[in-house]
């Protein structure tokens, strides 16, 4: 079903840093952190303060790549970073400790590439790497292993590309190839492999071979598994719900199979992010979707169909990122669209439409990562704050 809602423009005003921005989190302090490709960096409401790695001072960040951020139990701040392992900053410090793979020590960290983190319910720390899924002991600082065994030759499932945590406190882990899940009783990680619900079959294969990409918990306790082969639903106890996939020649099926973000709405909407068939919202009383799409005739379409990032602020409001189409706002109240774009030899617009992250802070500044930099958006002046991002 295609949408008859329209997007409307909005003006931007002031321009962007220059350091991509792949991951934005908040302390209880109220400080943004960002992690770029070039540092980690802290944001009181005022300036910034820079980190950087330094090979002259041991306490210095570990790796310039900070892929991902997390804060834990007591405040501290967790950073993944693509090649040097995982950091630790406490509240108040600017001494990074640094948590690394040690090939003579069986419980250093698995892999210094770190691409998930999450803190847990119990404030235990969960890391997601190229060799599997750690958990920390906050006492010793050492690392349970959980690794996947069995995989084919030549294939490593191990690489995890999500973490999360359900309602009932089960830790859910995405991986190249299939859904994982922390068995508690066994203190392993089990694939999941249901065995009662619709479409079974076609479930099986998506939830057993395809990579998951995304994770939303929907109010109602229900899961949702976004897959490189489709959008999958697994109910608490397991069972599946439903499988959403692209068929050819149906214009109310998913546009695209291939899912990379997913939320909930204040409504109980699911948001859709796929790659390649743009947006869409699922209404899961009826399995009736309502897709949003770029019209290279209409300005007022969606302005890319590559989903990356999907984020509700407190207000409820949708933040859509898209792959060279700059950033969506979605408001449900008045059903209306609007958008941040860049303008090639406009200073004044957005650096540049590739978004990779979304984020709204608790003073109503929407922060918005791209390949380019970093903006602050004041959403209820639509103005934007330029940061230049330096050491």
């Amino acid at each position: 079903m295609g949408s008859s809602l329209r997007f409307r423009h909005i003006t931007l005003e002031d321009g962007l840093s220059q350091s991509a921005v792949q991951a934005v989190t908040q302390d209880r302090q109220g400080y943004m952190w960002f992690g770029t490709e070039d540092g980690l960096q802290r944001y009181d409401g005022y300036d910034f303060l820079t980190f950087h790695h330094d090979p002259e001072q041991s306490g210095s960040l570990a790796d310039d790549d900070v892929v991902a951020l997390t804060v834990g139990a007591h405040d501290e701040l967790w950073i993944g970073t693509g090649e040097q392992g995982l950091d630790l900053l406490e509240p108040g410090s600017t001494r990074f400790v640094h948590y690394q793979h040690d090939p003579a020590d069986p419980d250093s960290l698995a892999s210094n590439y770190v691409d998930a983190l999450l803190v847990d319910e119990h404030g235990r720390l969960w890391v997601g790497t190229d060799n599997g899924v750690d958990r920390m002991d906050s006492t010793t600082g050492r690392f349970r292993h959980y690794r996947i065994a069995g995989a084919s030759a030549g294939t490593n499932t191990n690489i995890i590309y999500a973490l999360h945590e359900d309602k009932r406190g089960r830790i859910w882990v995405g991986t190249v190839h299939g859904l994982y899940y922390y068995d508690a009783a066994h203190d392993s990680l089990k694939l999941l492999t249901p065995s009662t619900g619709v479409s079974l079959s076609v479930a099986r294969h998506l939830l057993t071979k395809a990579s998951v990409n995304a994770f939303a918990g929907s109010s109602d306790g229900r899961l949702w598994v976004a897959t490189e082969g489709g959008l999958v639903t697994l109910s608490p106890q397991d069972r599946i719900i439903a499988v959403y996939q692209h068929r050819a020649g149906d214009p109310e099926s998913l546009p695209n199979s291939r899912v990379r973000a997913l939320l909930e709405d204040l409504a109980g909407y699911i948001w859709i992010g796929t790659h390649g068939g743009g947006l869409t919202r699922l209404d899961p009383s009826t399995g009736r979707f309502i897709n949003f799409e770029h019209d290279a005739t209409d300005p007022q379409s969606l302005g890319g169909n590559m989903v990356m990032t999907l984020y509700r602020d407190q207000t409820g409001l949708i933040w859509i990122g898209a792959d060279a189409a700059g950033i969506s706002i979605y408001n449900p109240q008045t059903r209306e669209f609007g958008y941040y774009r860049h303008r090639q030899g406009d200073p004044n617009s957005l650096v540049s439409n590739m978004v990779w992250s979304i984020y709204k802070d608790p003073g109503e500044n929407v922060w918005v990562g791209t390949d380019q930099g970093l903006t602050r958006i004041d959403a209820r002046r639509i103005r934007y704050k330029q940061y230049q991002m330096r050491g």
